[in-house]
């Protein structure tokens, strides 16, 4: 199996609580920010069919208990655990977001490197992904599947997935054929990749309007084009 998933967590049970004390709902907040920017910009960099030992889901954990095992396996899961005193850890949550990318980056490429230890790795395609990501611009567009040209051929409908601080969206453009986009506006605020795959599925035209599909195959969204026609 390739690696499909890689994510971070700052769970309150990882932590005592004279810890907990001292981070509020908001450090939490932000913290969830970053690192899902940082999770799903590196699997939209990252090559298809990587392997990480063989596992398809990639945890980062942080904690502060350094009785815990650095590495947890169960199935197709491998947990690696972060050890960080209660310095370093207020030094993180209180950094910009450009230092917490790199932060989060310095962790992954130690949990990867010491993984590859014990388990065969694509380490050199992690390392030059994760070096990727933080010489790139903070954020990402990605365009689906279900993005489709009119009959006509005077627009097409780009469906895209943004990626951004603090949250990520699903929005439209209207194109020409010149390439010169007409309008914009979001569908769907505070979406997530799974919304993509499972609201998303396949798009057809219903005269001037196209319709798009979820996974049940019920119409998830229509957006009607005819004031460009």
């Amino acid at each position: 199996m390739y690696i499909n998933r890689v994510t971070f967590s700052l769970n309150k049970n990882h932590f005592n609580n004279s810890i907990l004390l001292q981070f509020n709902d908001e450090h939490i907040k932000r913290f969830n920010q970053i690192t899902n920017l940082f999770e799903e910009y590196l699997l939209y960099l990252l090559p298809r069919n990587t392997n990480l030992g063989g596992f398809g889901f990639f945890h980062n954990i942080l904690v502060n208990d350094k009785s815990k095992l650095s590495i947890n396996y169960y199935g197709q899961c491998i947990d690696f655990y972060h050890y960080l005193d209660i310095v370093n850890l207020e030094d993180f949550v209180n950094s910009s977001s450009d230092i917490q990318l790199i932060k989060l980056s310095e962790l992954l490429k130690f949990a990867i490197i010491e993984i590859s230890k014990v388990h065969i790795a694509d380490t050199d395609i992690f390392l030059s992904t994760i070096e990727k990501l933080l010489e790139s611009p903070l954020g990402f567009e990605q365009r689906l599947k279900v993005s489709k040209s009119h009959k006509s051929k005077k627009i097409k409908i780009e469906i895209v997935r943004k990626v951004e601080l603090p949250t990520e969206n699903i929005l439209y453009r209207i194109i020409n054929d010149k390439g010169e986009s007409l309008f914009e506006s979001i569908l769907e605020h505070n979406t997530s990749v799974y919304d993509c795959s499972y609201s998303y599925r396949k798009s057809k035209w219903k005269e001037n309007s196209l319709e798009i599909f979820n996974r049940f195959d019920k119409v998830h969204k229509t957006i009607n084009v005819d004031r460009f026609l």
